[in-house]
């Protein structure tokens, strides 16, 4: 019984987790190679290794190359690279602290 309460409370926990993280998700998608660092007012506040949504108001910092799938705009990360990116109807702004970010436009118009 209490093995069950404690599993219930760790789920619970990694769900709310998983809404604060999301909680300024863009519909971009963050896919790292290695890990990806988040960090908001100098903290870390979460370290993924698989993908996950973009969160518009964390700076990014990719331990190996990472990608943003973004609408229309994908985005590669060299290794060190940090960065962010902000979504607002048809436009992006991108800020690079340091590192190298290559990007692919493509046409959304058809779809």
């Amino acid at each position: 019984m209490k093995s069950l309460r404690i599993t219930t409370l760790l789920i619970a926990a990694a769900m709310m987790a998983g809404v604060s993280i999301a909680g300024a998700a863009t519909e971009g998608r963050i896919i790292p190679t290695n890990r990806v660092s988040l960090e908001k007012n100098g903290s870390v506040i979460a370290n993924l290794t698989s993908q996950a949504p973009v969160d518009e108001n964390a700076l990014i910092i990719c331990h190996g190359t990472c990608m943003v799938k973004l609408r229309g705009v994908s985005l590669v990360a060299m290794d060190k690279t940090e960065f962010a990116v902000k979504q607002i109807g048809d436009f992006m702004n991108i800020y690079v602290k340091q590192g190298k970010v290559n990007f692919i436009i493509t046409d959304t118009s058809r779809q």
